[in-house]
């Protein structure tokens, strides 16, 4: 029997509950924006999603979901019958900020959590080769320290932007101009960052993509190491280095992309 997964978004939830759904052999994957989840607000405390889930995001998904080889079927909808329902995390992310987004999703469905498979991905893509850096900068979750004008002054011409056109004018506005990638749908997005050689973002669903996908990673981390979401955003390897605000050496960043260029 396939089994039957739900998830209501957002789009780097999705992304993160991904992770959970490779467990199993086959799955069906379905997407719609009700929660499903019993709430009491005088007891308990849910993180809502920022943003409902729309066909239109379904759509920009539904390529890369179903090239996943453990996905069955991607739907746009609520199953009849429901085997895991990813919205849980919602109310576990305030009793286990000690896990990550993606081992959240193990933790509440049941399955084990393996720390030595921090550098497995989880996502699939093809190879497109653009540039050596993809980027992406959104104006939520950032952090002022974070040397994005240094980077571009250095790199401008190996970059490639992934975002959205008002994403990447804000971008040039604020560190100069970098190519942007127009075909602005997940699959070609993925295989974009699994041609590159190093991805440089904060927390939007591309950055998650390069996650699942175990690129290498510079990430602009919006919260210091004493905050509860910082564990969230972190994964223990040696090829995802993470900047806090409380950051403080320019050159080791500096240090560390050139090296992740060499490794390729």
């Amino acid at each position: 029997m396939i089994p039957n997964f739900y998830h209501s978004g957002e789009i780097g939830d999705i992304l993160y509950g991904l992770k959970v759904v490779s467990k199993v052999p086959s799955a069906n994957f379905y997407m719609r924006e009700h929660l499903l989840v019993p709430f009491n607000p005088k007891i308990e405390t849910i993180a809502w999603p920022n943003k409902k889930f729309t066909s239109q995001h379904f759509s920009f998904l539904f390529d890369f979901i179903e090239r996943q080889p453990y996905i069955h079927n991607a739907v746009y909808g609520i199953p009849d019958t429901l085997d895991y329902n990813l919205n849980l995390f919602r109310k576990e992310i305030f009793k286990r900020s000690d896990l990550n987004f993606a081992d959240l999703y193990l933790h509440c469905c049941g399955f084990d959590i393996d720390k030595n498979d921090t550098n497995v991905p989880w996502l699939f893509a093809d190879v497109k080769k653009i540039k050596p850096i993809t980027v992406i900068r959104v104006n939520r979750r950032t952090n002022d320290k974070f040397p994005w004008k240094l980077i571009t002054e250095k790199y401008h011409n190996d970059m490639v932007f992934l975002g959205t056109k008002a994403e990447h004018n804000e971008f040039t506005e604020l560190t100069g101009h970098v190519v942007e990638w127009n075909d602005y749908d997940l699959l070609t997005i993925s295989e974009v960052i699994n041609g590159a050689q190093l991805h440089i973002g904060n927390s939007t669903s591309i950055s998650v993509c390069a996650e699942g996908l175990k690129k290498p990673i510079i990430f602009e981390n919006e919260t210091p190491p004493d905050n509860m979401w910082y564990n969230l955003q972190c994964f223990d390897r040696e090829t995802r280095i993470n900047i806090g605000p409380d950051h403080t050496c320019d050159d080791m960043i500096m240090e560390k992309i050139d090296g992740f260029l060499k490794l390729n």
